[in-house]
């Protein structure tokens, strides 16, 4: 009796420890075998849309220069026999820029006009007037200034001064889009010897059209000017700038890259992860961008796979976040 006792325990052992030695091999292959299905299934890189903002524009390109000069001139014709600025310095209000030689003065005088403007005193009171010295009347840049013993003209400008605040960009665009540009729009300016950028606004549209080269090709454009605000102490009277004029609203808009972008008969479409297999979704593409491009159908939150090369509708697949390993 005890020995059949001993033998059904025994019995009962065994197929205890046979069953623990199942369970936990079977354990094992539901932990193995789809880590195993799993290396075999195709890796991709998922991607979600992005929201990018556009502001249609113009672009333009030309040159920094002063809107208008404070001009220094007199009523009668004066040499300079010392000029203490030269073009492109800047000068403060008050500032002495040259010295008047008043013998070569009334010598130039009494050979253009004789005696007659010194019998009446009126050349004497001008020159009493005028002093001995060319003084600057506002701060800014010397655009231009006339040169020692030169005999400068009734009218004609002695000193031209430029004042920053008057800085312009006075730049060409192209006839094919020269009608998008108005008058009052605004403008994002860069300038090539500086790395601050600027704003500013259209100033006028020349009503005039001309013919310039663009390397060996002839290209019709229109002058436009466009102020140039804000602290423009760093820029110069002929430097290189180029302008984005906007014409339109800003708007936002959802982009992919190219190369999550698919194309058969049926027309665009992207491939979606939905629970851990391909799902195709048709989208329409609009504007193009540098490296992406509009898509509409999409949301922001939807996993795209990004090149799809090989995947198919319904394909089981392991995903990762684009640049992970």
């Amino acid at each position: 009796m005890n020995k059949k006792v001993r033998r059904t325990k025994n019995k009962n052992t065994f197929f205890l420890i046979i069953s623990v030695v199942l369970l936990i091999a079977g354990a094992y292959l539901i932990i193995i075998i789809p880590e195993a299905l799993k290396n075999k299934l195709p890796n991709v890189a998922v991607i979600y849309p992005e929201l990018s903002v556009y502001t249609p524009s113009v672009e333009c390109k030309g040159v920094v220069g002063y809107s208008s000069l404070d001009e220094i001139k007199l009523d009668i014709p004066v040499v300079l026999s010392e000029c203490y600025v030269a073009q492109g310095e800047r000068v403060d209000e008050g500032q002495v820029l040259a010295k008047i030689d008043k013998e070569k003065t009334i010598a130039v005088l009494s050979e253009l006009y004789g005696n007659k403007g010194f019998e009446s005193g009126e050349f004497y009171t001008i020159l009493k007037t005028a002093g001995e010295q060319i003084i600057a009347q506002t701060s800014g840049v010397v655009y231009e200034i006339a040169g020692n013993g030169e005999v400068i003209m009734q009218g004609d400008s002695i000193c031209g001064i430029g004042r920053d605040s008057m800085l312009t960009l006075t730049a060409m665009v192209s006839e094919r889009n020269i009608s998008k540009v108005a008058v009052g729009q605004n403008v994002k300016i860069t300038a090539d010897a500086v790395d601050n950028s600027f704003s500013g606004n259209v100033l006028s549209v020349s009503s005039l059209a001309s013919k310039i080269y663009n390397g060996s090709t002839e290209e019709t454009v229109v002058e436009v000017e466009i102020s140039i605000d804000g602290d423009t102490a760093m820029l110069k009277s002929g430097f290189s700038a180029k302008g984005k004029i906007l014409t339109g609203l800003e708007t936002e808009f959802l982009t992919l890259p190219y190369s999550a972008i698919c194309q058969d008969e049926q027309g665009e479409f992207i491939y979606l992860v939905e629970k851990g297999r391909a799902k195709r979704k048709n989208i329409t593409t609009g504007r193009e961008l540098t490296g992406c491009t509009e898509v509409y159908g999409v949301t922001r939150n939807e996993m795209v796979i990004n090149s799809p090369k090989g995947i198919t509708e319904g394909m089981l697949i392991v995903s990762r976040q684009d640049g992970e390993e």
